[in-house]
C-alpha cells in the first residue's frame, strides 16, 4: 500500500529532484501527485512499498541534514559577500504584491478595530 513520504508544497524544485534521485538510487519505487489546479490538493511524494518506509525516512533525514548544512553555508558566504537577498530586494522585485499585502493588512486591522471605535461615539 502506498504511503505519503514527503509533502512537496513549498519545496524548491531542486530539492524535489534531489529527493527523487536519492530514492531512485536506493531502488525505491515512488510516485508524485501534482498540486492540482488551485493548489489545494496534496502535492506529495508517495512511497509505493510501505515496508520500506523506515528506510526511506532514514534516507530523507540524512539528506535533509546535509542539505540544511549546505544551504546555510551558501547563505553565510553570500551574506559575507553582500549578495544575499534582503527585504528591500524583495520589495523592489515585487512592489505591487507588497502594496496589495500592506493594503489588505490595513483593511483587516481597520475592520477589526472599527467596532470598538464605534463604542466611543455618542
Amino acid at each position: 500500500m502506498a504511503v505519503r513520504l514527503f509533502n512537496l508544497n513549498g519545496v524548491p524544485e531542486d530539492e524535489a529532484e534531489e529527493v527523487c534521485a536519492l530514492l531512485e538510487q536506493a531502488g525505491m519505487e515512488f510516485y508524485i501527485t501534482p498540486p492540482g489546479r488551485w493548489g489545494i490538493s496534496v502535492h506529495a511524494l508517495w512511497l509505493c512499498d510501505d515496508t520500506r518506509l523506515v528506510e526511506a525516512r532514514h534516507l530523507l533525514a540524512g539528506y535533509q541534514v546535509a542539505r540544511q548544512q549546505r544551504v546555510r553555508a551558501a547563505y553565510a558566504v553570500a551574506r559575507q559577500a553582500g549578495t544575499a537577498p534582503t527585504l528591500w530586494d524583495s520589495i523592489k522585485r515585487q512592489p505591487l504584491r507588497v502594496v496589495v499585502l500592506v493594503g489588505l493588512t490595513l483593511l483587516v486591522l481597520y475592520l477589526s478595530v472599527k467596532p470598538f471605535l464605534d463604542l466611543w461615539r455618542p
